[in-house]
């Protein structure tokens, strides 16, 4: 057996590379996950990193 942790953190928007990244969501990368036969998955909520008040 087999345990993947997809792991997130948090990109603060003062970062200069945010702004061209696309907005995180879950079901993106269960959908990527599955496209590649990766199923039963443990994905973490991007909470891990100093999160930002907005």
């Amino acid at each position: 057996m087999f345990f993947i942790d997809v792991h997130h953190h948090v990109i603060g928007k003062n970062n200069s590379n945010a702004a061209s990244l696309p907005p995180w969501d879950m079901k993106i990368d269960e959908e990527a996950m599955k496209g590649m036969g990766i199923t039963g998955a443990l994905l973490s909520l991007p909470v891990s990193a100093s999160p930002e008040v907005t």
